[in-house]
């Protein structure tokens, strides 16, 4: 973590009674980087084919993983895509008994019923487990502020300061994702957004006390509060993943008796393949604006000894 602000102000500008107000206006810089490692869970892909989805109390929801079963193998095989049958705490299976179009009874297990079947496969539903370094992001907020600092001297030995800072930086964040084998690396996202687009708002508080003519005793409380919420976003995709795809793709099309460029027709052509193409043509990256939010709270107790010499 880094950071420095500079500025200039109006020393004791505003007076209101023994309080000294100086405003001051200035550029702060801020940068730190976060990291996820031992990152778990699971990728669900769902189609919903069987309405197997079901929307909770709070407003969530909650799906069954897609599982696809064939009844023959390679590429010309068809894939299935079979109902979940529904069963109470006591394994009952649920039926629809008043004919209103949902089942009756309370649902605590589901199970697929695949019929005869040559294989079936999860569709890209999958548990994954990753050990190291997930998420790597560096972030910077840079930008002008505007502030004010109150200095309230209660006595001789005692004194209270604090400030408050507005500021309208800039966001940036340059992200590494390593398990993302479709993504280049170090450098796999980057998000922008320009001064303005964010909002900084920075709260202090001070109070200082004698302990000797030359030395005293500093408590304080900080508070800060960054965000942006239309920043835009860069995905650098790795060009020799998709290009694999894409080669594979067409090989698909050859088999059946068309050309590349037969894939590659905006109206009746492969969507994957017309992607991967679009991404070549704007140097493999994959661009979308006013797509990310982000924050960044902190608060802090500082404690301290200032001397004059």
């Amino acid at each position: 973590m880094f950071g420095f602000n500079v500025g200039v102000g109006l020393t004791d500008f505003l007076k209101w009674g023994r309080v000294k107000i100086t405003p001051s206006i200035g550029w702060r810089y801020f940068k730190y980087e976060l990291e996820t490692g031992q990152n778990r869970g699971m990728v669900v892909v769902n189609g919903d084919y069987d309405a197997s989805c079901v929307t909770l109390s709070d407003g969530s929801k909650q799906c069954w993983p897609l599982i696809a079963v064939y009844n023959g193998f390679g590429v010309g095989a068809v894939p299935d895509y079979p109902g979940y049958s529904y069963f109470d705490a006591d394994g009952n299976k649920l039926t629809d008994i008043d004919g209103d179009g949902f089942l009756d009874g309370d649902a605590y297990y589901a199970a697929v019923e695949v019929g005869n079947w040559n294989y079936a496969e999860a569709e890209g539903t999958f548990y994954f487990e990753q050990p190291d370094v997930s998420h790597s992001y560096e972030v910077e907020w840079s930008g002008p502020y505007l502030a004010f600092d109150m200095l309230y001297d209660i006595n001789q030995n005692n004194a209270v300061n604090a400030y408050l800072e507005l500021g309208l930086p800039s966001y940036a964040a340059v992200g590494d994702q390593p398990y993302r084998y479709d993504w280049q690396h170090p450098k796999s996202v980057e998000d922008e957004g320009g001064i303005g687009s964010a909002f900084h708002l920075g709260l202090g508080a001070n109070w200082t006390t004698a302990i000797t003519d030359s030395v005293a005793l500093s408590i304080g409380l900080t508070y800060d509060y960054y965000t942006v919420s239309d920043a835009d976003a860069t995905t650098y995709m790795d060009p020799t993943y998709w290009t694999d795809v894409q080669n594979a793709i067409f090989k698909v099309w050859e088999a059946a008796g068309k050309t590349q460029a037969d894939a590659l027709n905006p109206e009746t052509g492969d969507e994957t393949a017309i992607w991967i193409s679009e991404l070549a043509q704007n140097g493999w990256k994959d661009t979308a604006s006013s797509e990310i939010e982000s924050f960044y709270k902190s608060m802090g107790i500082r404690v301290g000894i200032n001397a004059k010499f």
